[in-house]
């Protein structure tokens, strides 16, 4: 009991003394669930021993062993960093942006429509360019694509190409002749679900 006693003091000591010798002690931490779906950042730099083991969304293990700052690790699951599931099954560039280019399933990069002059511009061959133009496009005043978000509700793509209703925008999309069959919606709203990353 006395050693506990004595660690509470000298904590309590330590914090009264950065006060007190000129240190800031902030107290804000931010809105209520501000870091909801917010994966704390891995050590960095310094050495540590132990290990630590846990989930959230997904699982992740791992260990770090000391002497000279080196770690070691694995990580698995649906684990987030930054608002991003890590190891998205779906991908932007291989599943996603070939069905929106002019040649795939939704045809939307056509000259007709927005590969022409039509906003946002879809860019055959430029997934890059592509998911930019995407991402910075809005609808009534919301992302078009919310990067980072894994609430798919969050981006406007989810009511304009109806996986949800109402539609949203002009009219919903696409536009005939293109289409997106259930598998297509399916790997949107998973692929928006791990946080829109441009993968």
């Amino acid at each position: 009991m006395r050693a506990y006693v004595s660690v509470l003091g000298v904590a309590m000591m330590g914090g009264a003394l950065a006060a007190a010798c000129g240190g800031n002690v902030e107290t804000t931490f931010g809105p209520p669930n501000g870091l909801v779906n917010v994966t704390p950042p891995e050590p960095s730099g310094g050495s540590s021993s132990g290990s630590s083991s846990g989930s959230s969304s997904g699982s992740s293990s791992g260990s770090s062993s000391g002497g000279t700052g080196s770690s070691s690790g694995s990580s698995s699951g649906g684990g987030t960093e930054g608002g991003v599931t890590a190891n998205c099954t779906v991908s932007w560039k291989t599943t996603i942006f070939p069905v929106f280019e002019s040649t795939g399933a939704a045809a939307c990069g056509t000259q007709t429509c927005h590969g022409g002059t039509d906003s946002p511009t879809i860019v055959d061959g430029d997934p890059n360019t592509t998911f930019t133009n995407l991402t910075k496009y809005q609808i009534n005043g919301k992302a078009y694509i919310a990067t980072g978000d894994t609430n798919p509700a969050d981006s406007e793509i989810e009511c304009n190409t109806g996986i949800t209703t109402p539609a949203c925008g002009i009219a919903q999309m696409p536009e005939a002749p293109g289409v997106l069959d259930s598998a297509n919606l399916t790997n949107i709203k998973t692929w928006l679900a791990c946080g829109a990353p441009n993968n």
